[in-house]
């Protein structure tokens, strides 16, 4: 089924929202109204007319709901918008950034957190 959407739909709900996963699908629809940024970002260069736009419709991610996906997921929504859906928040000290990964590990180790994130992928 069409939606009836065009371009600037498409610019407020996955570009502006920074869902777009980069993978060419509108541009490809549209070569006269979208082009990509140095970034890989599409890059609306003016609004079409169309009432039911190729772009909108061709896109993957719209109609992405991303509390619903999370609800099915985990059961909950996101408390934290950097943090997503967690189950716990551990914090690691470090020297510097390359060794944070270094210090986490041995401690998800000594938890449960290694087995519980390991079941929930299996």
């Amino acid at each position: 089924m069409k939606i009836e959407k065009g371009s600037p739909d498409l610019e407020s709900e996955v570009i502006f929202r920074d869902l777009c996963s980069h993978c060419g699908a509108c541009g490809a629809s549209c070569v006269k109204h979208i082009q990509y940024g140095e970034d890989g970002i599409p890059v609306i260069l003016d609004s079409c007319n169309e009432t039911v736009g190729l772009c909108y419709n061709s896109c993957p991610r719209t109609g992405f709901n991303l509390s619903q996906l999370e609800q099915k997921m985990f059961g909950k929504n996101r408390e934290d918008e950097l943090l997503g859906v967690y189950s716990e928040k551990i914090l690691v000290k470090s020297g510097n950034s390359n060794e944070i990964l270094t210090n986490l590990i041995p401690v998800c180790m000594k938890s449960t957190i290694a087995m519980s994130s390991f079941m929930m992928k299996s």
